[in-house]
């Protein structure tokens, strides 16, 4: 049986490259946010979170009172005088401390969120376009919310603003998230493309082996229909994650929370499919890969004696 053609086809397929280059940016990608969105009662802002100090009973004493005539206060007087003085300010600086270290928290992960998107090798123009933007749309939200925040004198005001800083934008719970699904997902379909021409290598060494008559190719066969049918798979489930979420508005996360659960579960199944892909070309390649001659061991010799003489 002649091996050198089939032993020439292989090569590329056991190429790690080859077989890996496809998952590029899909194993090990966080699909979830990376810190969870305060909401409720812990959210920034004035009524945020605090640590409550226990309290310490002191002993009353009461000093002795002395009666004193009562004088009438006219109605009037009272209620312009009791309560807060309204000319007096209240102290904001420390509402206003915690939610500026909550937009802190969010331009820090939106800068990591650029370095990804600036490096991801397997994104679209297209793509890394319209992320760009979102994240560019975010800072631009965050440093406007900054400005009216320093600039608030109200709570009730100063409270809605540090609310919005969660609510109107959305940066751990939606922004981080549909960012690494926009680049798991054409890292998928990156690795389907690439999948495409090692089945088109595969289909044609297994054609050779059949007709060269080795015992083989059947069995190569078989796995190359699985292989074909992990493919198919993964382009079903996660050829359409990143145009499906690219889109996603603040507005549309808070509607739904579940928002992204489907993506994230099609992104798994994709890339385990990928994965059962590689490890059937590996097993094809195998199968079909010429053995290496056994070594042939020397018999042994053995040298007889020299001949004596005796005189």
């Amino acid at each position: 049986m002649s091996t050198t053609p089939i032993a020439k086809t292989l090569a590329a397929v056991l190429a790690a490259g080859t077989l890996t280059v496809g998952l590029a940016g899909v194993a090990g990608a966080t699909t979830g946010p990376r810190s969870p969105e305060p909401t409720g009662a812990s959210a920034p802002g004035p009524l945020g979170p605090r640590t409550s100090e226990p309290r310490t009973s002191e002993p009353r004493t009461t000093a002795p009172t002395t009666s004193q005539p009562r004088t009438s206060v006219p109605r009037t007087t009272v209620a312009r005088t009791s309560g807060l003085d309204a000319s007096r300010t209240p102290d904001l600086t420390e509402a206003k401390t915690r939610c500026g270290a909550e937009i802190d928290r969010r331009t820090a992960e939106l800068d990591r969120l650029d370095a990804e998107v600036a490096k991801a090798p397997g994104l679209t123009a297209a793509h890394r376009a319209a992320l760009v933007a979102n994240l560019t749309s975010a800072r631009q939200a965050l440093t406007a919310l900054a400005a009216k925040i320093a600039a608030d004198t109200d709570p009730a005001t100063l409270k809605t603003d540090c609310e919005a800083i969660a609510e109107s934008l959305r940066i751990f719970a939606l922004r981080s998230p549909q960012t690494h699904l926009v680049v798991v997902g054409d890292g998928i379909t990156s690795g389907i493309t690439k999948f495409d021409s090692v089945v088109a290598t595969l289909t044609d060494a297994v054609a050779k082996a059949k007709a060269e008559g080795n015992p083989q190719a059947d069995a190569a066969a078989a796995v190359l229909e699985d292989l074909k049918a992990k493919v198919a798979d993964a382009a079903a489930k996660g050829g359409s994650i990143a145009d499906t979420v690219i889109g996603y508005t603040p507005a549309d996360y808070n509607a739904n929370h579940d928002l992204l659960v489907p993506a994230r579960t099609a992104a798994k199944t994709a890339r385990e499919d990928l994965r059962a892909a590689g490890g059937d070309a590996h097993k094809i390649a195998k199968l079909l890969r010429p053995e290496a001659p056994a070594p042939t061991t020397p018999a042994p010799t053995t040298t007889a004696p020299a001949a004596t003489t005796i005189s």
